[in-house]
């Protein structure tokens, strides 16, 4: 193919022909882990005034327009794929806008290159994850052009792009408030430079953001988990984000394809060649490269404001990490479509490969959500007149939900909120626990509760992050012995005294 006659529509098709079935099988291989399970019980709900209700106990911090979604997509498949369709839809309109947005000044084959780096970044990852933050990059990327087009032929048209664009992502996950800020500042640019207001542009970002007005009940409950909070929010957070969305094979091709780059371009120039300018407009740099700072904005929010931080809250920040890689190798190049192509290409091979790997290797990061090995382990090799305590409470949601109808019933969390808080630092996470204990016909006692009966029971999910429970019984002197081992946590038995 040359790359020159390469269309925007060929682009397209050959991104989606290496997206879909890649992020289909990984979607049906991966089981549900703990934040997804969240997902799947709020948005069993059938009604969005049952889910508003629901997530005002702050049960999770979500918006509800998120599992409203959500439960739509269940009605195509209740299982894996439904539950995953949305986060799946808004990894590939990401990689599509973003593809548009650089194509708009580049030949088509950058944006493709932009949007293979996406899908080859940590961000795929969301893309089978029943969880917000596949849409959010989808809105976000899809606001970003919409912003870009909002002058010229159908103005209003992409004018109210951004609003709905930028309502959605608000209305999917809070933390979207910070993908105003690029575009606001790329917007004020734009005026500096033409002199003039667009106010279509300011309306609907205003009317955008006057839509988290709606949502001001559900903050003031999520806001009772902050000073708790199980993602603590530190300056030096900000460190935490590039190995957070680069993998190891991301970071091995941007470096060859930058280090390409920078041989081509030091390469001498034919006679009478201009010299390099910056194919896209100050204000779309602006744009760009403004969602980088979307970490930095996104941490300083968490410390000084909600004191809650992790890494995927700040997600956008990715479509400013593939601009800046495509706009160097695009000034590299001369905005030349032969490397391009073959960096696409190599790109391309690559996502197949790390699907491959996801899928079927050894030890695929996939297989620890999968605990069907546990489950047959405590079937099959310890009393079944014993119950279970299952000290980790991620281990418990997730073994709860895979558990056999014979095994579920064994299975019991001791929830301690204040233990929780003295021995590991949040109580989120046992909070969580009881306010999902209604939706997921969850077993959760107190420790007093377990103790009174006097009845001996076992202890998995030790040692684990979150699992206090076994620090706290050796505390009060009660009873403990190993008595086995398996799939990389011990089990105890706990002998309460009458």
């Amino acid at each position: 193919m040359n790359p020159r006659k390469l269309s925007l529509g060929w682009a397209i098709t050959w991104l989606s022909l290496l997206y879909w079935p890649v992020t289909l099988a990984l979607a049906t291989r991966k089981q549900f882990w703990n934040d997804e399970l969240f997902t799947y019980y709020i948005s069993a709900l059938d009604t969005f005034p049952r889910i508003w209700s629901t997530l005002l106990t702050a049960v999770d911090q979500n918006p509800p327009l998120f599992y409203w979604l959500t439960h739509k997509a269940t009605l195509i498949d209740p299982n894996l794929i439904g539950l995953r369709l949305p986060a799946m839809f808004g990894l590939w309109l990401a990689a599509l806008c973003l593809m548009a947005f650089i194509s708009k000044r580049l030949p088509p084959i950058y944006g493709l290159l932009a949007a293979l780096i996406l899908l080859e970044s940590r961000a795929h990852w969301f893309a089978y994850e029943a969880r917000p933050y596949g849409l959010v990059l989808g809105f976000a990327t899809a606001a970003l052009l919409c912003w870009q087009r909002s002058e010229g032929r159908r103005a209003i048209l992409w004018t109210a792009g951004l609003a709905v664009s930028l309502s959605l992502a608000l209305s999917v996950h809070y933390y979207s408030v910070l993908v105003f800020i690029p575009i606001a500042a790329a917007e004020a640019c734009r005026t500096w430079f033409q002199k003039r207001l667009n106010w279509p542009v300011w309306i609907a970002l205003t009317v955008a953001a006057a839509s988290l007005l709606l949502y001001l009940p559900l903050i003031r409950s999520a806001q009772t988990y902050s000073g708790t909070f199980w993602a603590k929010a530190k300056i030096t957070s900000i460190l935490g984000f590039p190995p957070f969305i680069g993998t190891s094979a991301l970071l091995a091709l941007t470096g060859l394809a930058l280090l390409w780059a920078v041989f081509a371009s030091s390469a001498p120039r034919p006679a009478g060649d201009p010299p390099n300018r910056s194919i896209f407009p100050t204000p779309e740099i602006v744009a760009a490269f403004g969602m980088l700072f979307i970490v930095p904005i996104a941490v300083a929010l968490g410390v000084f404001i909600t004191g809650a931080y992790t890494e995927r809250y700040a997600i956008s920040a990715v479509i400013g990490l593939c601009f800046l890689i495509v706009w160097l190798l695009a000034a590299a190049f001369r905005a030349a479509s032969g490397p391009a192509l073959i960096l696409a290409g190599v790109f391309s091979l690559a996502f197949m490969l790390q699907g491959i790997v996801y899928f079927s290797g050894p030890g695929a990061a996939l297989a620890r959500y999968d605990h069907r090995a546990t489950v047959r382990d405590l079937e099959n090799n310890f009393r079944s007149d014993f119950p279970i305590a299952v000290a980790d409470p991620i281990l418990f949601l997730e073994l709860s939900h895979q558990a056999s109808p014979q095994l579920r019933p064994r299975l019991f969390y001791i929830a301690e909120p204040k233990i929780a808080l003295s021995r590991v630092t949040t109580n989120s996470v046992d909070r969580g626990l009881l306010g999902m204990q209604s939706l997921a016909s969850l077993r959760v006692e107190t420790l007093e509760a377990t103790l009174a009966r006097g009845e001996s029971f076992l202890i998995i999910g030790y040692p684990a992050q979150w699992a206090w429970l076994v620090d706290e019984l050796a505390s009060r002197h009660v009873p403990l012995s190993v008595i086995g081992s398996g799939n990389g946590n011990i089990v105890l038995l706990a002998f309460p005294k009458n």
